[in-house]
């Protein structure tokens, strides 16, 4: 039967392509990447309005803040106000426009960016080829039967991006033996101007697992200028604007980091991603139970109930083409680290996590797992 081996290889594909920290085979030549500076650092003190507008009121919303000369921009169904000028006057509209039409709003300070999840080794261990991943989680299975993810397209939302993708994704196809790449760079938001080391690693091993897991799949990689409230409209773009079937996230921040009207607002774009049929995946982090906080935390977005949260394993192989996998926890250099996991402290159970005798009340975290122990 055809469709469930493509289902198979969508879920596959899912549990791999966001898992951040896999072990890449060779180190590009990257050049020396200066430090980011836009409007999105950390000293940036510039904070942002956003709402979730539905379809059919962006039209009446956006007049409403026509008349009052407030100026706005969308991306996607994600309304942006970035006024410092009339906050009186803006504060006064999106109240009217909560009280009337329900319309949540949230204050985005873009000094709190995401984060991306990539680690460095403590130790050097020798990298797993994709052949061993292939192996360990019997993707050979839908190779084999010819399905490579050709008609899917995967989104992946980064921050800045990789001045070197190019060049790195070529050396890891050249390296591993993967037909060429088939990618598209998209910027909604303009041309990127700056540049980070950390995301370029992690916009590299992003594009090169999502490829090297589906070969045969379109890549979208959708690339914000910034790594704060930009990041959460670039994913509204490709939401609204349909660009893929799979939209990969491998950032995020502690859940009790944000407020409820923002966890509102932002369940609303993954709820529209489902009704579009659009699965989004989200790693679950990698600071341990507590997510970077002192005290037990899950991430977000992997939290969110339409979102497929991807925890992290420790993958050992014990002999050619026998694997063991634990759940990965470390202290390093009194750092916790490990898969982030846990319970919600404000979603509560999805209908697909009720089960007899299962009284829990809040969402668990992850939903999957899959190496990613650096």
């Amino acid at each position: 039967m055809e469709y469930p081996i493509k289902k198979l290889l969508t879920v596959t594909l899912i549990f791999i392509l966001v898992i951040s920290s896999l072990a890449i085979l060779d180190t590009a030549q990257n050049p020396v990447i200066s430090p980011v500076n836009n409007s999105d650092n950390k000293n940036s003190t510039s904070q942002t309005i956003m709402a979730y507008v539905p379809t059919g009121l962006k039209s009446y919303v956006g007049n409403q803040l026509n008349s009052t000369g407030i100026p706005y921009s969308y991306y996607g169904n994600l309304l942006n106000v970035n006024d410092s000028t009339q906050k009186g006057t803006i504060s006064y509209v999106f109240s009217e426009l909560n009280r009337t039409l329900g319309i949540t709003y949230f204050t985005f300070n873009n000094s709190n960016d995401f984060i991306p999840y990539i680690q460095n080794p403590s130790y050097q261990a020798r990298p797993y080829l994709p052949s061993n991943i292939y192996n360990a989680y019997d993707i050979n299975y839908t190779h084999n039967e010819g399905y490579y993810g050709n008609n899917t397209t995967i989104v992946i939302v980064d921050a800045y991006g990789d001045p070197t993708l190019n060049y790195d994704v070529s050396v890891f196809d050249n390296k591993t033996g993967l037909p060429p790449i088939n990618l598209t760079v998209t910027t909604p938001e303009g041309a990127i101007t700056s540049t980070n080391s950390q995301w370029a690693s992690e916009t590299a091993i992003d594009v090169e697992w999502a490829h090297a897991i589906a070969p045969g799949a379109k890549i979208d990689l959708v690339l914000s200028p910034g790594s704060g409230s930009r990041l959460l409209d670039s994913v509204a773009y490709a939401v609204t604007h349909k660009l893929g079937n799979i939209i990969s996230i491998s950032w995020g921040e502690a859940e009790s980091d944000l407020s409820p009207h923002t966890l509102t607002s932002l369940n609303n774009i993954y709820e529209q991603a489902a009704a579009n049929n659009i699965t989004v995946v989200a790693a679950s982090g990698d600071q341990g139970a507590n997510d970077g906080t002192s005290h037990l935390a899950v991430n977000f977005p992997a939290s969110d109930p339409y979102v497929l949260g991807v925890g992290g394993t420790t993958l050992n192989q014990i002999s050619s083409g026998q694997y063991t996998q634990t759940a990965w926890g470390d202290i390093d250099n009194g750092k916790e680290e490990g898969s982030g996991g846990g319970f919600s402290s404000y979603f509560t159970t999805p209908y697909y996590q009720v089960a007899p005798n299962y009284t829990e009340s809040y969402r668990g975290v992850p939903d999957v797992a899959l190496d990613a122990n650096p």
